[in-house]
């Protein structure tokens, strides 16, 4: 159903019908009706042609109001003909059929000349006619893009402001020194002081100045308002039936009707003394549209049309009677929802002892005889904690039952093991004792076995770390560094000691930091112009500078990749942002993804998606908004409200808290022998019962 405001901005149209012709003349019968629209949107009726008029025609049908459906066309007197189908009004469907009505054929923008803008299609729909660019703007009259001096030609305004076809201000220029625009004529001039006209106290003269006009009489004051006299009567906003804004008190002052408990909520402004919902731009009117965010047709940009008031929500743009849901329609016996209009639906708690899951309440499952152990699912949503088996050698799972314990066998070391053996078979690990003197573990081709090996040792000029089993036995052989003068190790053969004599003067075309022959490095610095460093060589070769474009880049400062710097032109447009690898990027000014937070613009920065329109809704990581649960339906702990969340649902007087409910676990007093779940998530193991 169409929102009752939209229709306050529409034009209402006059409901009316023809007139039946004689009944017994041959004139044309009824006349067309008049264009019309009732309150729920419908078309008016035309009138009907005469009963029996020889030759009478029927009255056309009216033509369809803004928001009208299609009106129907006039029956024909006796032999005449039947009148044609009204045409449908905006937001109206097909034409309606007269005598041989046909369906609308809708405008197309080239149909009239239009390049710009909004403008109806003549059956009911909006045409957008695309945008202006280069700084024109698109004419009201015409919708057609023109420069700013055109439109202002156009308008007929020498000066002052006028609108272009979005609503959108276009300044005409101003006036001389001394000179001031006539407003309602766009036109320069002297200003001419205004004349009192029957005012009263002191008024502008519309020049800067003042003049001072009637003094009113005794027992008159000169409203302060109005500027008339009138006898004094003092009033107050209730009684004036002001809610917002400044009315005359009566007698020559003010009242301000914002104070004492007045004034407008955050979505309203106060108009003649009135709190409303602030009217849309022209462009969500042009549109047909009166809430959320839209594109301009004029020049793309986006325009909010504002949000809806209580009771209403924004579907495609249309503010739309919201009728929450009810907790039996949607099947819910327990647990919060939205309510599909912005709030929040209680459908209650669950009993003790159970929990509330997919909106139904459960009695979750216990430890028992087929879960004696590990984490199970409870059947209500939740893990069921059953702990460990509290025999030896003992495991959860063994033998193939899930959740039932059962007796494992774990494996032992044999003779001349030793080492990591891995699993013992019954989720332990092996771990067998080290080997005697003399013998080592895990040589070549006796892993995990003890073998007698004697290790090798250095021998004269070695050095160094000779690698992995160097020593024979399954260590590493380190000789140490080399003794004698300028010697180094490795310097002719590797872990040998040899005398180097390292490289102190470069080549002529060495470039970098480049080796010395002993290990050490020796700088070689910078190629000359014209050259570059070829860093895996160190030499200088030729090289030519490349440009930006040669390079794939647009903006910024590169490197010419012969050691200057290349200045690259620029972006395009204004809006784009240099990237890092110095390519332009443009970047998104609107959300396509989220209704809330942040969203990438594709250029390494970010989107303002606004904030939930709900006062207590969240917005979740995936730019959704979401109203979070704020009673728990668990009786303790910590429960999710919802929207990633947490809800502190209070600690148990007695007991402790287990699945969300406070529980007395089992214990051994008076159980004595017992072995197994406390009821509470736990196991218990009791003392075997003492005989009387």
């Amino acid at each position: 159903m169409q929102s009752p405001r939209r229709l306050g901005w529409a034009l209402a149209a006059l409901v009316g019908a023809g007139c039946a012709g004689d009944l017994n003349q041959g004139p044309d019968g009824g006349g067309t009706a008049q264009d019309g629209a009732m309150d729920d949107g419908s078309a008016a009726s035309s009138g009907s042609g005469g009963d029996s008029g020889a030759s009478g025609n029927g009255g056309d049908a009216g033509g369809a109001a803004v928001g009208g459906g299609a009106a129907t066309g006039g029956a024909g007197g006796g032999s005449a003909n039947g009148g044609m189908g009204g045409a449908s009004g905006l937001g109206g469907g097909i034409s309606g059929f007269g005598g041989d009505g046909m369906p609308c054929a809708p405008l197309r923008c080239e149909d009239v000349g239009a390049n710009c803008g909004t403008i109806p299609d003549g059956c009911g729909g909006v045409l957008r006619c695309g945008t202006c660019v280069g700084g024109q703007r698109c004419e009201r009259t015409s919708n057609t893009c023109q420069d700013v001096t055109d439109v202002c030609e156009e308008a007929g305004l020498d000066c002052g402001v006028a609108e272009d076809a979005c609503g959108q201000p276009v300044l005409c220029g101003g006036c001389e020194t001394g000179e001031v625009c006539n407003a309602s004529s766009g036109t320069c001039g002297e200003c001419q002081p205004i004349e009192c006209g029957g005012a009263c106290g002191e008024i502008p003269d519309g020049c800067g100045g003042t003049i001072e006009c009637e003094v009113c009489g005794q027992d008159e004051a000169c409203d302060a308002i109005a500027q008339q006299c009138a006898p004094c009567e003092p009033t107050t906003c209730d009684a004036e039936g002001a809610a917002c804004g400044t009315i005359s008190n009566g007698c020559g002052g003010t009242l301000n009707c914002d104070s004492g408990g007045g004034g407008c909520d955050d979505d309203q402004v106060c108009l003649n003394n009135t709190c409303r919902r602030p009217p849309p731009p022209d462009e969500c009117v042009a549109q047909m549209v009166d809430c959320g965010r839209i594109r301009s047709s004029c020049t793309n940009q986006a325009i909010e049309c504002g949000n809806c008031p209580q009771g209403e929500i924004c579907v495609d743009n249309v503010c739309t009677a919201c009728v929450p849901v009810e907790c039996d329609e949607l099947g819910m016996e327990c647990g919060d929802l939205d309510d599909g209009c912005g709030g929040t639906l209680h459908c209650g708690q669950c009993p003790s002892l159970e929990r509330c899951y997919n909106g139904n309440c459960c009695v979750p499952r216990v430890c028992d005889d087929t879960i004696e152990c590990g984490d199970a699912p409870d059947g209500c949503g939740g893990t069921l904690h059953c702990g460990d088996c509290p025999g030896d050698n003992e495991i959860c799972g063994y033998g193939g039952a899930a959740n039932v314990c059962g007796v494992c066998t774990p494996r032992t070391c044999e003779a001349n093991q030793c080492g990591n053996l891995g699993s013992d078979g019954c989720g332990g690990t092996l771990v067998c004792p080290d080997c005697p003197t003399g013998e080592y573990c895990n040589l070549p081709g006796a892993a995990n076995i003890c073998t007698a090996c004697t290790p090798r040792e250095c021998e004269p000029g070695q050095c160094g770390n000779l690698g992995p089993n160097s020593d024979g036995c399954g260590g590493v052989l380190m000789c140490g560094d080399c003794t004698g003068q300028d010697e180094i190790c490795g310097a002719f053969a590797a872990n040998v000691c040899g005398v180097c004599f390292p490289k102190t003067m470069c080549d002529s075309d060495d470039c970098g930091i480049a080796p010395d022959g002993c290990g050490g490095t020796i700088n070689c610095g910078n190629c000359d112009p014209g050259t570059r460093c070829n860093l895996a060589a160190n030499v200088c070769e030729p090289c030519t500078a490349l440009s930006c474009s040669a390079q794939g880049k647009q903006c910024g400062q590169v490197s010419d990749q012969c050691g200057g710097i290349a200045v690259c032109a620029g972006c395009p447009n204004p809006n784009d942002v240099c990237r890092n690898d110095n390519t332009c990027c443009s970047p998104a000014t609107m959300c396509a993804m989220r209704r809330c937070g942040t969203e990438p613009d594709g250029c390494g920065g970010n989107v303002d998606c606004g904030d939930c329109p709900g006062p207590t809704q969240v917005c979740r990581q995936n730019g959704t908004c979401c109203t979070p649960k704020t009673v728990c339906d668990a009786s303790c702990g910590m429960e999710p409200d919802g929207c990633g969340g947490m809800l502190d649902c209070g600690e148990c007087s007695l007991g402790r808290c287990y699945q969300g409910t406070c529980c007395i676990p089992l214990t051994c007093v008076n159980n004595c022998d017992y072995s197994g779940p406390d009821n509470c998530g736990s196991t218990i193991q009791c003392q075997p019962c003492v005989p009387d």
